[in-house]
């Protein structure tokens, strides 16, 4: 009996050794489930945080971008009758500037002559005396 007690134990010690071993086995396969999230964790907070810095350049960037426009001037030349018109855009001191270029128009037809009319003016001489009234 005394050796059936003995077998007894040593069965039970061998079950719990086995329940141990499927434990620390569970226990083992966790830790590397944590180990394997943490890293995913620790490469996006990385990827996270490149693109938060790449957002900032990108808004200084659209700052900058957006000053140059804030006091943009103008100018126009005339092309030639028939000519292209044109705008381009360029940098002055940091501020833009468009420039255009504006066709003159076509020239119209020679219209008749008019009647002459009255000046308005009346010139005298009278020796070295000049006068000059209105009608």
């Amino acid at each position: 009996m005394a050796n059936n007690s003995w077998n007894a134990l040593v069965a039970d010690v061998n079950g719990k050794i086995s329940e141990m071993n499927t434990a620390i086995s569970g226990a083992n396969g966790a830790a590397g489930t944590a180990k394997t999230a943490a890293e995913a964790a620790n490469a996006a907070a990385d990827e996270a945080s490149a693109a938060a810095q790449a957002a900032q350049l990108a808004a200084r960037a659209a700052e900058e971008e957006t000053q140059k426009w804030i006091g943009a001037t103008a100018e126009a030349t005339t092309v030639a009758a028939g000519g292209e018109a044109s705008v381009s855009i360029s940098e002055n001191g940091g501020v833009k500037k468009f420039t255009f270029g504006i066709p003159r128009g076509a020239d119209g037809a020679k219209g008749e002559k008019g009647d002459t009319g009255r000046s308005g003016v009346m010139f005298r001489l009278s020796g070295t005396v000049l006068s000059i009234t209105t009608e």
